[in-house]
């Protein structure tokens, strides 16, 4: 069974609620922290672009991203879920961290 995380629910993000992640073609772009979640013993995050919940647009889409946590070490590191199998548990986890 998954470990559920909590949300915090203040109005500002803290500096370890940013992640600086860079996508494919070598732009660094800023995502916000959502949850981190345990599913079947690995750990998981669930992030969206910062620049998507700072948007004034009521109509604005939220993009979630879904991505392994892992460390190695000392240090700390994400990566995308390649697994479909994989990705869909960390997603019905997730569906549920979302339900109001």
């Amino acid at each position: 069974m998954a470990e559920k995380s909590v949300f915090d629910e203040s109005d500002e993000l803290k500096i370890e609620d940013v992640l600086e992640l860079e996508d494919e073609e070598g732009n660094v772009v800023q995502f916000a922290l959502l949850a981190k979640v345990d599913v079947e013993g690995k750990q998981y995050v669930m992030t969206v672009p910062l620049v998507q919940l700072q948007s004034d647009d009521p109509e604005a889409q939220i993009e979630l991203h879904l991505l392994a946590y892992l460390e190695e070490g000392e240090e700390s590191f994400y990566e995308d879920i390649e697994n479909a199998e994989e990705y869909a548990k960390v997603h019905a986890v997730c569906s549920e961290l979302m339900r109001f």
